[in-house]
């Protein structure tokens, strides 16, 4: 449900959603992951701190959705550094590529451009444009 409200841009509903479904049994990553991609879309980057500091740890770092809860922390907090680049071409955006989750892959591409060009390395934002087309 929360997935749902979040593609029809309601973003409010999706967190209501998103709390609930942190509070099962199940892999608590992806609804994390969620919340935090709510918030941003919301501006309310304050919460999604108390998140980071729960669910970054070792205990979760079998999780699928671990690098994609870690792909939000750097983009919130490193996008202009050199780590964010590392992490992301070396780790997080070869293991869902590596395990065929494209549908996560684009939006990690899209930021990894951002980057980029924000660093103006407009040729290699542009190779990364054309695999996307």
């Amino acid at each position: 449900m929360s997935y749902l409200y979040f593609c029809k841009e309601k973003y409010e509903e999706s967190i209501v959603w998103t709390k609930k479904a942190l509070e099962t049994d199940g892999d608590p990553l992806l609804s994390a992951s969620n919340y935090v991609e709510a918030c941003i879309k919301l501006k309310r980057i304050e919460e999604c701190k108390e998140v980071f500091n729960k669910y970054l740890t070792k205990e979760y770092e079998c999780s699928i959705y671990y690098n994609l809860l870690q792909f939000f922390y750097l983009s919130i907090y490193h996008l202009e550094e050199i780590v964010f680049y590392e992490e992301v071409t070396k780790k997080i955006l070869p293991y869902y590529e590596s395990i065929n989750y494209f549908n996560l892959c684009k939006p990690i591409k899209l930021k990894l451009i951002e980057h980029l060009e924000n660093k103006r390395k407009y040729k290699e934002a542009n190779k990364i444009y054309k695999e996307l087309v």
